[in-house]
């Protein structure tokens, strides 16, 4: 698959992405680096919105989602690798 990463925001945090995971689908983990992981998420203004609102924290996950995306990563990684 050959990807235009301009297109793209890259992510180094795991909770971040397990939140964005929740209105975004993943397009790419790099995980070749052993100390840094990084998510692909496509460019778009509703993620911009999403990442902003995390950092804020005026959005809301329910917990048992935000658990099992950050378990879902840690796998998708483990693969990666």
């Amino acid at each position: 698959m050959n990807i235009d990463y301009e297109k793209f925001i890259p992510c180094t945090d795991i909770s971040l992405a397990a939140y964005l995971v929740s209105f975004s689908h993943i397009i790419k983990i790099d995980a070749t680096d052993p100390q840094k992981v990084v998510f692909f998420f496509e460019d778009t203004s509703e993620l911009h919105d999403s990442i902003s609102g995390f950092w804020n924290n005026t959005v809301t996950i329910a917990p048992l989602e935000y658990f099992n995306n950050i378990k879902n990563l840690k796998t998708r990684i483990h693969l990666e690798r």
